[in-house]
Protein backbone atom coordinates (compact mmCIF):
# COMPACT_ATOMS: atom_id res chain seq x y z
CA UNK A 1 0.00 0.00 0.00
CA UNK A 2 1.04 3.30 -0.81
CA UNK A 3 -0.56 6.61 0.91
CA UNK A 4 -0.53 9.49 -0.95
CA UNK A 5 -0.22 12.92 0.70
CA UNK A 6 -2.32 14.90 -2.02
CA UNK A 7 -4.32 17.80 -2.82
CA UNK A 8 -6.04 17.98 -6.15
CA UNK A 9 -3.63 20.75 -8.02
CA UNK A 10 -1.63 20.25 -11.42
CA UNK A 11 1.31 18.22 -9.13
CA UNK A 12 -1.06 16.57 -7.02
CA UNK A 13 -3.15 15.11 -10.20
CA UNK A 14 0.61 14.23 -12.43
CA UNK A 15 0.52 11.42 -8.95
CA UNK A 16 -2.72 10.00 -9.12
CA UNK A 17 -2.13 10.30 -13.09
CA UNK A 18 0.51 7.65 -12.66
CA UNK A 19 -0.96 5.31 -9.96
CA UNK A 20 -4.39 4.87 -11.65
CA UNK A 21 -2.51 3.92 -14.97
CA UNK A 22 -0.23 1.33 -13.19
CA UNK A 23 -3.35 0.20 -10.31
CA UNK A 24 -0.62 0.56 -7.56
CA UNK A 25 -2.88 -0.41 -4.15
CA UNK A 26 -2.84 3.18 -2.68
CA UNK A 27 -4.50 5.53 -0.47
CA UNK A 28 -5.30 8.91 -0.59
CA UNK A 29 -4.72 11.63 2.57
CA UNK A 30 -5.77 14.86 1.75
CA UNK A 31 -3.35 17.49 2.38
CA UNK A 32 -5.36 20.87 2.37
CA UNK A 33 -3.00 23.95 1.39
CA UNK A 34 -5.69 26.54 2.04
CA UNK A 35 -5.92 25.83 5.32
CA UNK A 36 -1.91 25.66 5.90
CA UNK A 37 -1.81 21.88 6.45
CA UNK A 38 1.89 21.51 4.71
CA UNK A 39 3.39 22.84 7.58
CA UNK A 40 2.14 20.36 9.77
CA UNK A 41 4.98 18.48 11.82
CA UNK A 42 3.63 14.79 10.39
CA UNK A 43 3.52 16.14 6.60
CA UNK A 44 7.09 18.07 7.37
CA UNK A 45 8.25 14.91 8.26
CA UNK A 46 7.80 13.19 4.54
CA UNK A 47 7.91 16.68 2.76
CA UNK A 48 10.06 18.93 4.29
CA UNK A 49 9.93 21.36 1.10
CA UNK A 50 6.30 21.77 2.30
CA UNK A 51 4.78 21.13 -0.98
CA UNK A 52 2.55 18.36 -1.87
CA UNK A 53 2.50 15.35 -3.33
CA UNK A 54 4.58 12.94 -1.13
CA UNK A 55 4.15 9.55 -0.79
CA UNK A 56 5.22 6.64 1.71
CA UNK A 57 5.77 3.53 0.25
CA UNK A 58 4.71 0.84 2.58
CA UNK A 59 5.83 -2.26 0.75
CA UNK A 60 9.39 -0.84 -0.79
CA UNK A 61 11.22 -2.99 -3.25
CA UNK A 62 14.07 -3.49 -0.68
CA UNK A 63 11.93 -4.91 2.24
CA UNK A 64 12.75 -2.56 4.17
CA UNK A 65 11.31 -0.27 6.22
CA UNK A 66 8.32 2.46 4.50
CA UNK A 67 9.80 4.67 2.44
CA UNK A 68 8.74 8.26 1.71
CA UNK A 69 9.16 10.46 -1.53
CA UNK A 70 9.14 13.77 -2.00
CA UNK A 71 8.35 16.15 -5.39
CA UNK A 72 6.45 15.01 -7.90
CA UNK A 73 8.96 14.16 -10.52
CA UNK A 74 11.39 12.15 -7.92
CA UNK A 75 7.45 10.54 -7.15
CA UNK A 76 6.64 9.68 -10.74
CA UNK A 77 10.44 8.23 -11.16
CA UNK A 78 10.60 5.77 -8.03
CA UNK A 79 7.01 4.69 -9.36
CA UNK A 80 8.44 4.08 -12.76
CA UNK A 81 11.03 2.07 -11.21
CA UNK A 82 8.96 0.23 -9.31
CA UNK A 83 6.58 -0.62 -11.96
CA UNK A 84 8.85 -1.12 -14.77
CA UNK A 85 6.32 1.05 -16.61
CA UNK A 86 6.39 4.58 -18.60
CA UNK A 87 10.10 5.18 -17.64
CA UNK A 88 11.35 4.21 -21.25
CA UNK A 89 12.41 0.61 -22.41
CA UNK A 90 15.89 1.43 -23.74
CA UNK A 91 18.65 4.05 -22.79
CA UNK A 92 17.83 6.47 -25.40
CA UNK A 93 14.02 5.97 -24.37
CA UNK A 94 14.86 6.40 -20.89
CA UNK A 95 16.85 9.40 -21.57
CA UNK A 96 14.00 11.50 -23.55
CA UNK A 97 11.37 10.29 -20.71
CA UNK A 98 14.06 11.94 -18.07
CA UNK A 99 14.70 15.06 -20.94
CA UNK A 100 11.06 16.01 -20.76
CA UNK A 101 10.06 15.39 -17.32
CA UNK A 102 12.87 17.27 -16.39
CA UNK A 103 11.68 19.92 -18.35
CA UNK A 104 8.52 19.59 -17.34
CA UNK A 105 9.20 19.80 -13.22
CA UNK A 106 11.94 23.31 -14.26
CA UNK A 107 9.88 24.83 -16.61
CA UNK A 108 6.67 24.02 -17.64
CA UNK A 109 5.52 24.06 -13.96
CA UNK A 110 7.23 26.91 -12.49
CA UNK A 111 6.13 29.14 -15.09
CA UNK A 112 2.72 28.11 -15.89
CA UNK A 113 2.79 28.61 -11.83
CA UNK A 114 3.55 31.76 -11.83
CA UNK A 115 1.46 32.51 -14.54
CA UNK A 116 -1.77 31.48 -12.32
CA UNK A 117 -0.17 33.36 -9.34
CA UNK A 118 -0.34 37.17 -11.58
CA UNK A 119 -2.88 36.31 -13.47
CA UNK A 120 -5.72 34.82 -10.62
CA UNK A 121 -4.12 35.28 -7.11
CA UNK A 122 -1.99 38.12 -6.87
CA UNK A 123 -3.51 40.83 -4.21
CA UNK A 124 -2.35 43.66 -7.23
CA UNK A 125 -2.40 43.25 -10.80
CA UNK A 126 1.27 43.91 -12.12
CA UNK A 127 0.87 44.26 -15.90
CA UNK A 128 4.41 43.57 -16.52
CA UNK A 129 4.77 40.19 -14.72
CA UNK A 130 1.27 39.05 -16.08
CA UNK A 131 2.60 39.92 -19.65
CA UNK A 132 6.19 37.89 -19.02
CA UNK A 133 4.67 34.82 -17.52
CA UNK A 134 1.89 34.75 -20.39
CA UNK A 135 4.43 35.27 -22.98
CA UNK A 136 6.46 32.69 -21.29
CA UNK A 137 3.67 30.03 -21.14
CA UNK A 138 2.79 30.78 -25.05
CA UNK A 139 6.21 29.89 -25.51
CA UNK A 140 6.24 26.82 -23.61
CA UNK A 141 3.04 25.68 -25.02
CA UNK A 142 4.64 26.37 -28.94
CA UNK A 143 7.85 23.96 -27.47
CA UNK A 144 5.37 21.20 -26.99
CA UNK A 145 3.75 21.72 -30.01
CA UNK A 146 6.52 21.43 -32.33
CA UNK A 147 7.53 17.94 -30.05
CA UNK A 148 4.30 16.66 -30.57
CA UNK A 149 3.74 17.48 -34.38
CA UNK A 150 7.46 14.74 -34.82
CA UNK A 151 5.65 12.25 -32.41
CA UNK A 152 2.81 11.05 -30.66
CA UNK A 153 3.74 11.85 -26.99
CA UNK A 154 6.60 13.92 -25.52
CA UNK A 155 9.23 10.61 -25.06
CA UNK A 156 8.59 9.29 -28.13
CA UNK A 157 5.58 6.49 -29.05
CA UNK A 158 4.61 5.54 -26.00
CA UNK A 159 3.30 7.39 -23.16
CA UNK A 160 5.53 7.90 -20.11
CA UNK A 161 5.49 9.83 -17.13
CA UNK A 162 6.25 12.52 -18.64
CA UNK A 163 3.28 12.98 -20.32
CA UNK A 164 1.56 12.41 -16.97
CA UNK A 165 3.55 15.61 -15.97
CA UNK A 166 2.96 17.78 -18.54
CA UNK A 167 -0.82 17.05 -19.17
CA UNK A 168 -2.11 18.67 -15.79
CA UNK A 169 -0.02 21.50 -16.07
CA UNK A 170 -1.86 22.74 -19.69
CA UNK A 171 -4.81 25.05 -18.76
CA UNK A 172 -5.34 27.44 -21.34
CA UNK A 173 -8.24 29.24 -20.38
CA UNK A 174 -6.51 30.00 -16.67
CA UNK A 175 -3.34 31.03 -18.83
CA UNK A 176 -4.12 33.22 -21.80
CA UNK A 177 -3.65 30.42 -24.13
CA UNK A 178 -5.49 29.93 -27.73
CA UNK A 179 -5.32 25.98 -28.08
CA UNK A 180 -6.05 26.51 -31.88
CA UNK A 181 -2.56 27.85 -32.44
CA UNK A 182 -0.92 24.58 -30.81
CA UNK A 183 -3.05 21.42 -33.22
CA UNK A 184 -0.56 18.92 -31.97
CA UNK A 185 -0.88 19.51 -28.55
CA UNK A 186 -4.17 19.99 -28.46
CA UNK A 187 -4.13 16.35 -30.34
CA UNK A 188 -2.05 14.87 -27.62
CA UNK A 189 -4.32 16.73 -24.70
CA UNK A 190 -7.21 15.15 -25.95
CA UNK A 191 -5.35 12.15 -25.92
CA UNK A 192 -4.54 12.06 -22.21
CA UNK A 193 -7.90 13.60 -21.57
CA UNK A 194 -9.55 10.25 -23.01
CA UNK A 195 -7.40 7.60 -21.18
CA UNK A 196 -9.80 5.67 -18.51
CA UNK A 197 -6.92 6.37 -16.02
CA UNK A 198 -6.99 10.03 -16.78
CA UNK A 199 -10.82 9.95 -16.31
CA UNK A 200 -10.42 8.28 -12.91
CA UNK A 201 -7.58 10.28 -11.42
CA UNK A 202 -9.77 13.25 -12.14
CA UNK A 203 -13.26 11.94 -10.47
CA UNK A 204 -11.05 11.99 -6.96
CA UNK A 205 -11.24 15.81 -6.98
CA UNK A 206 -14.31 16.70 -5.05
CA UNK A 207 -14.09 14.02 -2.27
CA UNK A 208 -10.66 15.08 -1.37
CA UNK A 209 -11.81 18.62 -1.48
CA UNK A 210 -14.23 17.58 1.33
CA UNK A 211 -11.58 16.16 3.74
CA UNK A 212 -12.43 12.30 2.96
CA UNK A 213 -9.37 10.08 3.22
CA UNK A 214 -9.77 7.62 0.08
CA UNK A 215 -9.20 4.05 -1.01
CA UNK A 216 -9.19 2.51 2.81
CA UNK A 217 -10.63 -0.03 1.06
CA UNK A 218 -11.68 -1.85 -2.94
CA UNK A 219 -14.78 -0.83 -2.19
CA UNK A 220 -14.50 2.74 -1.33
CA UNK A 221 -12.54 2.55 -4.43
CA UNK A 222 -15.12 1.04 -6.58
CA UNK A 223 -17.55 3.19 -4.95
CA UNK A 224 -16.36 6.67 -6.06
CA UNK A 225 -16.03 5.93 -9.60
CA UNK A 226 -19.29 4.51 -9.74
CA UNK A 227 -20.93 7.64 -8.58
CA UNK A 228 -18.48 9.27 -11.58
CA UNK A 229 -20.17 6.75 -13.94
CA UNK A 230 -16.93 5.21 -14.98
CA UNK A 231 -15.62 1.42 -14.17
CA UNK A 232 -12.86 0.16 -12.00
CA UNK A 233 -12.76 -3.28 -13.59
CA UNK A 234 -9.44 -3.49 -14.92
CA UNK A 235 -10.46 -4.17 -18.71
CA UNK A 236 -8.90 -0.75 -19.62
CA UNK A 237 -5.48 -1.35 -17.74
CA UNK A 238 -2.79 -3.93 -16.81
CA UNK A 239 -3.02 -5.13 -13.16
CA UNK A 240 0.63 -5.84 -12.35
CA UNK A 241 3.57 -5.04 -10.33
CA UNK A 242 7.30 -5.57 -10.91
CA UNK A 243 8.97 -6.47 -8.27
CA UNK A 244 12.00 -8.29 -7.03
CA UNK A 245 11.82 -12.61 -6.71
CA UNK A 246 10.98 -14.15 -3.78
CA UNK A 247 12.24 -17.52 -2.22
CA UNK A 248 8.78 -18.47 -1.92
CA UNK A 249 7.62 -17.51 -5.38
CA UNK A 250 9.99 -20.29 -6.86
CA UNK A 251 7.16 -22.99 -6.52
CA UNK A 252 4.90 -20.91 -9.02
CA UNK A 253 7.41 -20.39 -11.65
CA UNK A 254 7.18 -23.51 -13.24
CA UNK A 255 3.71 -23.35 -14.21
CA UNK A 256 3.99 -19.84 -15.46
CA UNK A 257 6.89 -21.17 -17.98
CA UNK A 258 4.82 -23.84 -19.09
CA UNK A 259 1.81 -21.64 -19.64
CA UNK A 260 3.96 -19.18 -21.54
CA UNK A 261 5.35 -21.81 -23.45
CA UNK A 262 1.98 -22.36 -25.11
CA UNK A 263 2.93 -19.46 -27.61
CA UNK A 264 4.81 -21.86 -29.57
CA UNK A 265 1.97 -24.07 -30.40
CA UNK A 266 1.63 -24.19 -34.15
CA UNK A 267 4.81 -21.63 -34.91
CA UNK A 268 7.19 -22.89 -37.69
CA UNK A 269 10.97 -22.28 -37.37
CA UNK A 270 12.48 -22.10 -41.25
CA UNK A 271 15.65 -24.56 -39.80
CA UNK A 272 13.88 -27.12 -37.55
CA UNK A 273 9.95 -26.94 -38.65
CA UNK A 274 7.08 -27.02 -35.60
CA UNK A 275 7.88 -25.90 -32.62
CA UNK A 276 4.63 -27.15 -30.42
CA UNK A 277 7.22 -29.70 -28.99
CA UNK A 278 8.29 -26.51 -26.57
CA UNK A 279 5.36 -26.37 -24.64
CA UNK A 280 5.58 -29.85 -24.05
CA UNK A 281 9.23 -29.51 -22.60
CA UNK A 282 10.56 -29.30 -19.43
CA UNK A 283 11.07 -26.42 -17.92
CA UNK A 284 13.22 -24.70 -15.00
CA UNK A 285 12.37 -26.73 -11.78
CA UNK A 286 11.40 -24.73 -8.59
CA UNK A 287 15.13 -25.65 -7.00
CA UNK A 288 16.38 -24.11 -10.19
CA UNK A 289 14.31 -21.28 -9.80
CA UNK A 290 15.07 -20.83 -5.87
CA UNK A 291 18.88 -20.99 -6.58
CA UNK A 292 18.59 -18.60 -9.40
CA UNK A 293 16.76 -16.20 -6.87
CA UNK A 294 19.16 -16.48 -4.15
CA UNK A 295 21.63 -15.34 -6.65
CA UNK A 296 19.58 -11.95 -6.52
CA UNK A 297 18.84 -11.53 -10.79
CA UNK A 298 15.06 -12.78 -10.80
CA UNK A 299 11.86 -10.38 -10.98
CA UNK A 300 8.27 -10.79 -11.02
CA UNK A 301 5.12 -9.54 -12.25
CA UNK A 302 2.48 -10.24 -9.52
CA UNK A 303 -0.98 -9.57 -9.58
CA UNK A 304 -2.95 -7.47 -6.78
CA UNK A 305 -3.26 -10.78 -4.61
CA UNK A 306 1.07 -10.81 -5.11
CA UNK A 307 0.85 -13.98 -7.34
CA UNK A 308 3.59 -14.09 -9.78
CA UNK A 309 1.82 -14.33 -13.24
CA UNK A 310 5.93 -13.57 -15.29
CA UNK A 311 9.26 -13.49 -14.44
CA UNK A 312 12.71 -13.15 -15.51
CA UNK A 313 15.84 -14.97 -14.79
CA UNK A 314 19.02 -14.01 -15.50
CA UNK A 315 22.79 -14.11 -13.93
CA UNK A 316 26.08 -12.13 -14.22
CA UNK A 317 28.53 -12.52 -16.89
CA UNK A 318 31.92 -10.25 -16.65
CA UNK A 319 30.06 -6.47 -16.85
CA UNK A 320 27.26 -8.82 -18.79
CA UNK A 321 23.57 -9.35 -17.27
CA UNK A 322 22.46 -12.46 -19.43
CA UNK A 323 18.45 -13.24 -19.53
CA UNK A 324 18.23 -17.21 -19.35
CA UNK A 325 14.45 -17.26 -19.34
CA UNK A 326 11.80 -14.61 -19.71
CA UNK A 327 7.90 -15.87 -19.90
CA UNK A 328 4.90 -14.59 -18.96
CA UNK A 329 2.02 -17.05 -18.78
CA UNK A 330 -1.16 -16.85 -21.27
CA UNK A 331 -3.42 -14.58 -19.72
CA UNK A 332 -0.94 -11.61 -18.99
CA UNK A 333 0.63 -11.74 -22.41
CA UNK A 334 0.42 -8.87 -24.75
CA UNK A 335 -0.15 -6.67 -21.95
CA UNK A 336 3.39 -5.04 -21.78
CA UNK A 337 4.50 -7.14 -19.04
CA UNK A 338 7.89 -8.81 -20.84
CA UNK A 339 8.64 -5.35 -21.77
CA UNK A 340 8.41 -4.42 -18.14
CA UNK A 341 10.37 -7.15 -16.94
CA UNK A 342 13.24 -6.00 -19.59
CA UNK A 343 12.84 -2.41 -17.96
CA UNK A 344 13.46 -3.53 -14.81
CA UNK A 345 16.42 -5.99 -15.53
CA UNK A 346 18.09 -2.75 -17.81
CA UNK A 347 17.74 -0.80 -14.76
CA UNK A 348 18.70 -3.16 -12.34
CA UNK A 349 22.18 -3.61 -14.85
CA UNK A 350 22.87 -0.45 -14.97
CA UNK A 351 22.90 0.49 -11.36
CA UNK A 352 25.09 -2.86 -10.41
CA UNK A 353 28.05 -0.48 -13.36
CA UNK A 354 26.84 -3.44 -16.01
CA UNK A 355 27.12 -2.72 -19.80
CA UNK A 356 24.51 -4.91 -21.48
CA UNK A 357 21.68 -7.17 -21.18
CA UNK A 358 22.23 -10.35 -23.37
CA UNK A 359 19.99 -13.29 -24.29
CA UNK A 360 19.68 -15.81 -26.65
CA UNK A 361 16.44 -16.60 -28.67
CA UNK A 362 15.12 -17.60 -32.27
CA UNK A 363 15.89 -15.77 -34.87
CA UNK A 364 12.95 -15.47 -36.79
CA UNK A 365 9.73 -16.52 -34.69
CA UNK A 366 7.59 -13.06 -34.15
CA UNK A 367 7.75 -12.79 -30.48
CA UNK A 368 11.53 -13.60 -30.26
CA UNK A 369 14.23 -11.97 -31.81
CA UNK A 370 11.61 -9.85 -33.84
CA UNK A 371 10.16 -8.61 -30.53
CA UNK A 372 13.21 -8.20 -28.86
CA UNK A 373 15.03 -6.04 -32.01
CA UNK A 374 11.64 -3.82 -31.51
CA UNK A 375 13.35 -2.76 -27.58
CA UNK A 376 16.60 -1.98 -28.71
CA UNK A 377 18.68 -5.18 -28.98
CA UNK A 378 20.29 -5.96 -31.72
CA UNK A 379 21.91 -9.53 -33.01
CA UNK A 380 25.71 -10.45 -31.41
CA UNK A 381 27.71 -11.55 -34.57
CA UNK A 382 28.93 -14.82 -33.61
CA UNK A 383 32.55 -14.21 -34.06
CA UNK A 384 31.92 -11.46 -31.80
CA UNK A 385 30.30 -13.40 -28.73
CA UNK A 386 32.19 -13.45 -25.37
CA UNK A 387 33.51 -16.98 -24.85
CA UNK A 388 30.64 -17.89 -22.51
CA UNK A 389 27.96 -16.59 -24.12
CA UNK A 390 29.48 -18.84 -27.54
CA UNK A 391 29.39 -21.86 -25.06
CA UNK A 392 25.59 -21.19 -24.48
CA UNK A 393 24.87 -20.95 -28.08
CA UNK A 394 27.32 -24.27 -28.33
CA UNK A 395 25.01 -25.96 -25.53
CA UNK A 396 21.86 -25.21 -27.72
CA UNK A 397 23.05 -26.91 -30.82
CA UNK A 398 23.95 -30.25 -28.40
CA UNK A 399 20.09 -30.09 -27.37
CA UNK A 400 19.14 -30.38 -31.07
CA UNK A 401 18.58 -26.45 -31.95
CA UNK A 402 19.96 -25.80 -34.88
CA UNK A 403 22.78 -22.94 -34.99
CA UNK A 404 21.03 -21.21 -38.35
CA UNK A 405 17.79 -21.01 -36.03
CA UNK A 406 19.38 -19.23 -32.95
CA UNK A 407 21.15 -16.25 -32.07
CA UNK A 408 22.40 -14.07 -29.43
CA UNK A 409 21.21 -10.18 -29.04
CA UNK A 410 23.02 -7.55 -26.89
CA UNK A 411 20.84 -4.21 -25.67
CA UNK A 412 23.92 -1.88 -24.52
CA UNK A 413 23.00 0.56 -21.57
Amino acid sequence: MIDVHYWPTPNGHKITLMLEETRLAYRLHAVNIGKGDQFLPDFLAISPNNRIPAIVDHAPDDGGAPLSVFESGAILSYLSRKTGRFGGDTPRQRIAVEEWLFWQVGGLGPMAGQNHHFSSYAPEKIPYAIDRYVKETTRLYGVMDRRLSATAFLAGDAVSIADFAAYPWILPEGQGQDMTLFPSLARWHAAIAARPATRRAYALTQSVRSGDVLFATADDRNALFAQAGLRDDGADATDFVIRGARVEDAAMLPDVERSAANAFRGVVDPAIGDLSWIADDTVMSADDHRLAIIGGQTWVAVDEHDRPHAFLSASLHDTYLHIHEISVATRFQRRGVGRALLTRAATAAAEQGLKALTLTTFRTVPFNAPYYARLGFVEIPRPECPPWLDEILNEEVARGLPSTSRCAMILRL
